[in-house]
């Protein structure tokens, strides 16, 4: 899988136009240097592991893997932020979000 399309629920400005699909690259080890971990281990008080999510991280993929201008990652709406944030967690194995309807995979 080197290439993700995301067909986006509500379209959003980039680059002068306006985007109704976002294509994500896989991102390189530059990449994920750049951006951090978007997801964090942390213990709670009883002991229990809990997953932290690194919002700001994941929208620094959006931006690199997606190849759009952060103001228009900030434009996205909820449905399509979770969505781009289930297609990066897919390039790290922990998602089967690009299975789901409206993306598809390519290579």
């Amino acid at each position: 899988m080197d290439t993700v399309t995301l067909v986006l629920a509500e379209p959003i400005a980039a680059h002068g136009r306006d985007l109704t699909t976002l294509n994500f690259k896989k991102p390189n080890g530059a990449t994920i240097r750049r951006c951090g971990a978007p997801t964090k281990i942390q213990r709670a008080d009883s002991g229990e592991a809990v997953m932290l999510l690194d919002m700001d991280s994941y929208a620094r993929y959006v931006s690199e893997c997606a190849q759009i201008p952060m103001p228009s990652v900030d434009a996205l709406c909820a449905e399509d932020f979770f969505a781009c944030v289930g297609v990066i967690d897919g390039f790290f194995g922990q998602s089967k979000t690009q299975e789901k309807a409206g993306t598809e995979t390519s290579s």
